[in-house]
């Protein structure tokens, strides 16, 4: 049943642990002479083979596709191409998460270069590593952010920096260390009964390790983990050899006492900085907190002062000043309606200014390059903010709001220049935002509202057939899910009148 359930996960990390926690087990055994036989070894080993074949087995049968997916799985663990993953042209994509991990040994070490020795904190992860994926990692999924890096040395290493990567690969070698010396204690003696019980929960925390190199931790397995290693360090006491009465060198405490006093003075220069560094990231985060209230209510002048605090006191952390561009963008649209076009040239050559200086470190570059286009847009500069909009998709080619950015400038382009081109594109970039929809929670009929609506206004230009017919397409998803309002009624009857 573990076996299958073990087949069933689909974790190529868990596989991965598992035959190589099972490969310990078998060199334990052999090493302690439980199976002296090169027959009955042998006999052991094919056994165990057959029941991991009988258990994939009984999974390929049970789950649909299966076969397929174990395969594409099995198979990407050797290659450098994801698993059962495409992009829009049906092209596998290249292995994410080592273009992840790449990317995250870029964070740690520039957290470690700036002096962040202590890391970016427990939970920060998803939060400080934007600005360091790069293109090709956020072309390869659909999701915008990374919760972690799936490996747990990248994570210690990148949340409680070098401090906390030290601290966990001590623990791992501990616990290797007294695994050994208990496997040494036991050859000493004559093989025990015990000698099976040790092979078992050492070769599990083995697997564990081996587990955690490529996958995430959890409450469940850390509890477990704590109860194995209290399990080997019992063996280890129960199996020491009796102590020398002789009188230790009275030098080596003296030693350890030094090393116990510089390590205790480096951790409380560390704590001071990087409290300091922590509360400053407090203070900056509540006055974003409180401008984003201020933006909310509209009272837009009190938020950009909130924004710009929160910007000096923390200038490290550049998606603060994403929101100065978007509450400034929001300033243009206000300020335009009164006609005063200098204080709007003005304050889109800061919006330019500020971009100019985050550019190549901003939290997101595709967030940056949206809010420029929406500020070029609020400009009336349409050329400017489609270009803004097509550097946003190459960050973020799945992004729903470039995508619809796009396809309204294109369509104002074609109100302006009455050009048929401008039309097509604004209708082809609306027809991919619908299409993207369906890999996200929410729904937005709206979207698809304004696809229908833009693709009517190009069938009477054009009388392209494969428009009328991704016409019928959205008109149907509209038809069976949108909630019934009159806005929708009337898009429905102008495709049917069509």
């Amino acid at each position: 049943v573990q076996l299958s359930a073990l087949a069933a996960s689909m974790t190529r990390s868990s596989w991965i642990a598992f035959l190589i926690g099972a490969g310990f087990l078998f060199i334990f055994f052999i090493k302690g002479q439980y199976l002296k036989n090169i027959k009955l070894t042998i006999s052991v080993i094919l056994g165990f083979v057959l029941i991991c074949i009988i258990a994939f087995s009984i999974t390929a049968i049970c789950v649909p596709k299966y076969k397929k997916f174990v395969k594409d799985k099995f198979v990407s663990i050797f290659t450098l191409e994801e698993a059962n993953f495409y992009n829009m042209k049906g092209e596998k994509i290249p292995n994410q998460r080592l273009i992840l991990w790449k990317d995250t040994l870029k964070f740690c070490f520039d957290e470690f270069k700036n002096g962040h020795l202590a890391g970016v904190g427990i939970g920060n992860y998803a939060k400080y590593f934007m600005p360091f994926a790069s293109k090709e990692l956020r072309q390869t999924t659909i999701s915008g952010g990374y919760d972690i890096p799936h490996s747990m040395p990248l994570y210690f290493f990148a949340s409680t920096g070098i401090i906390g990567l030290i601290a966990y690969l001590f623990m791992f070698f501990s616990v290797f260390w007294l695994i050994s010396k208990n496997y040494y204690n036991f050859k000493m003696k004559s093989v025990s009964n015990d000698f099976s019980l040790f092979i078992g929960f050492s070769s599990a925390l083995i697997a564990y390790f081996i587990n955690l190199i490529f996958f995430f931790d959890d409450i469940t397995t850390i509890s477990l983990f704590f109860i194995y290693v209290g399990v080997i360090v019992a063996f280890y006491k129960n199996n020491q050899p009796p102590k020398n009465d002789s009188i230790p060198y009275q030098g080596s405490r003296q030693i350890h006492k030094i090393l116990i006093l510089s390590f205790l003075s480096i951790l409380i220069i560390l704590s001071i900085t990087g409290t300091y560094d922590y509360t400053r990231r407090l203070i900056a985060e509540f006055h974003l907190k409180k401008g984003i209230k201020l933006m909310q209510s509209t009272n837009l002048q009190l938020a950009k002062t909130e924004f710009e605090k929160a910007a000096s006191i923390y200038p490290r952390e550049t998606y603060y000043k994403l929101y100065q561009i978007l509450l400034m963008a929001q300033e243009i649209r206000n300020i335009k309606a009164s006609g005063n076009k200098e204080k709007t040239k003005l304050i889109y050559q800061q919006i330019l200014d500020i971009s100019e200086q985050i550019e190549n470190k901003v939290w997101c570059p595709d967030e940056l390059y949206l809010k420029l286009a929406a500020a070029a847009s609020f400009m009336g500069l349409l050329s400017d903010s489609i270009v803004a909009c097509e550097e946003s998709l190459k960050w973020d080619k799945y992004s729903i709001d470039a995508r619809f950015m796009l396809s309204t400038q294109y369509k104002l382009h074609f109100i302006f220049t009455e050009e048929t081109e401008a039309l097509e594109l604004s209708f082809v970039n609306a027809c991919i935002a619908c299409d993207l929809l369906k890999y996200h929670a929410y729904y937005k009929p709206n979207y698809f509202q304004y696809a229908i609506e833009t693709g009517i206004q190009l069938y009477n230009l054009t009388q392209n057939d494969a428009v009328l017919k991704k016409i019928n397409d959205l008109s149907f998803i509209l038809a069976k899910s949108a909630p019934i309002k009159p806005q929708f009624d009337k898009t429905i009857e102008d495709v049917c009148a069509i």
